[in-house]
């Protein structure tokens, strides 16, 4: 495009080591016209118990992420990025309330399959970039002067710390009675939070069907040039403790997107990092989405 720039996309989906479906609940999606491109991570509801199934054999989370998909697929390009998700919110709830009636409520978050995500908009021409996320999807960009921008899962620290937590009480599980009471402990002490969405919690954006999604969502403009934007479900994700507050880790990912073979190289990087950093992953490899877009 004149004055523009033209854009460059790797996508990556990588299945969990005990992932039981051929399409599980993480998704990224790139509109035909490279106007939109999301990541989304979908969350089934209820965590605990048997699971309602949506048709097709879909969970709630895996339906979550699809319908998210196809908010965006029917997108024009002139719409509004935030008119764009609340649309995709809106079609949430409606799917939940038509499978599930009286059993879902929209001021209950814990009766709601949600998902994380990271939408974006781009004009090319103008050389800008709009972006809204909410929880535990991650957005890299990186501009034309070599700074690095770090966005998403603003209270990882948080459920770090609640990830330790569980590891001490799994340890002091023994019967497999013992160790669903641990899981269900883990799941609250992670969750609660989320679930619960204090108005004074606002990292805790997510789709859901819910009424107040605008209220939550975090959404920022770049109008600064950019040379590359990477966007990651937290199963490509690294401890925060050793990448959001140094963006020494980011850079070296980005390089490996970049110059060392794409996916094929950062993935494996991303792996060895959390084996070595987060030893208390409940699987070896977590299921992951992303995208690697390249502005040239």
């Amino acid at each position: 495009m004149n004055g523009g720039y033209d854009m460059r996309i790797l996508a990556m989906h990588d299945f969990a080591d005990d992932c039981l479906h051929p399409e599980d609940d993480n998704a990224w999606f790139v509109s035909e016209q490279g106007v939109f491109a999301l990541v989304a991570d979908g969350c089934s509801e209820p965590y605990f118990g048997k699971q309602f199934m949506y048709p097709g054999g879909l969970t709630g989370g895996q339906k979550v992420v699809r319908t998210i998909r196809q908010a965006f697929s029917s997108a024009n390009p002139e719409d509004d990025l935030g008119d764009v998700v609340i649309r995709a919110n809106e079609e949430i709830w409606n799917i939940q309330q038509k499978h599930r009636g009286n059993e879902v409520h929209r001021d209950d978050p814990a009766t709601l399959a949600n998902a994380s995500f990271s939408c974006l908009k781009f004009d090319r021409k103008a050389r800008i970039m709009e972006v809204i996320w909410g929880a535990d999807v991650f957005t890299i960009w990186v501009t034309r002067s070599g700074k690095v921008n770090i966005v998403g899962g603003d209270n990882r620290d948080a459920e770090m710390e609640r990830e330790r937590r569980y590891v001490e009480l799994v340890a002091d599980a023994h019967s497999d009675h013992e160790k669903e009471k641990a899981a269900q402990k883990r799941y609250w002490l992670e969750e609660f939070p989320r679930l619960k969405r204090k108005h004074d919690n606002v990292e805790y954006s997510i789709l859901n069907g819910s009424l107040d999604v605008a209220t939550h969502w975090h959404r920022e403009v770049v109008k600064e040039p950019i040379d590359f934007i990477v966007v990651v479900s937290d199963g490509a994700w690294i401890p925060m403790e050793d990448w959001g507050k140094n963006p020494v880790k980011a850079k070296y990912f980005v390089q490996l997107l970049k110059n060392g073979g794409g996916w094929d190289s950062a993935l494996p990087w991303i792996r060895e990092q959390q084996n070595h950093g987060l030893t208390n992953q409940r699987v070896k490899r977590p299921e992951a989405a992303g995208l690697a877009i390249f502005a040239e």
